[in-house]
């Protein structure tokens, strides 16, 4: 069984991928445990995007410190490129709790990209945070079929 912290910058309000987020996270049951933090985001204008985004990087900083480089993984379109077969390859080898990370809307500050070099890309497209929560969970979910041999990956 995986053991998966999720932390995100702001929670979902879009009322369609919340519940399309809870019927993966009800379909990863049997493969995961899986934790999700939601940290605070920032309110920010045009003037003061820097200062928002390095107090999201802090917050950031603060949940990630009870774990070690090496089991934390941002998610950014820069980040280490799988298909779903290597993804699943990729996640079966993990002993650990393995920490992925969500940005909010400004994106990762540089601080926390320093600390944690590890990322995972989904796409080398951005996409809003709700929908790579969504994504990564399908992912998530799809490579758990792939190693536990059931039919939804073809």
């Amino acid at each position: 069984m995986y053991d998966l912290k999720i932390i995100a910058i702001d929670h979902i309000k879009d009322q369609s991928y919340l519940t399309k987020v809870q019927d993966y996270l009800l379909r990863l049951r049997p493969y995961a445990r899986i934790d999700i933090q939601e940290l605070k985001a920032e309110s920010f204008s045009v003037r003061n995007q820097d200062k928002a985004q390095q107090t999201e990087g802090q917050k950031l900083i603060t949940a990630l410190s009870k774990y070690t480089p090496d089991q934390v993984y941002l998610l950014r379109e820069v980040g280490q490129r799988f298909d779903s077969v290597q993804f699943a390859s990729w996640l079966q080898k993990k002993r650990d709790t393995v920490v992925l990370v969500i940005a909010g809307t400004l994106g990762f500050d540089q601080g926390v990209i320093k600390k944690y070099p590890q990322s995972i890309s989904l796409s080398a497209l951005t996409f809003p945070h709700e929908l790579a929560r969504l994504i990564l969970l399908e992912q998530l979910y799809r490579s758990s079929c792939i190693n536990h041999g059931k039919a939804y990956h073809y």
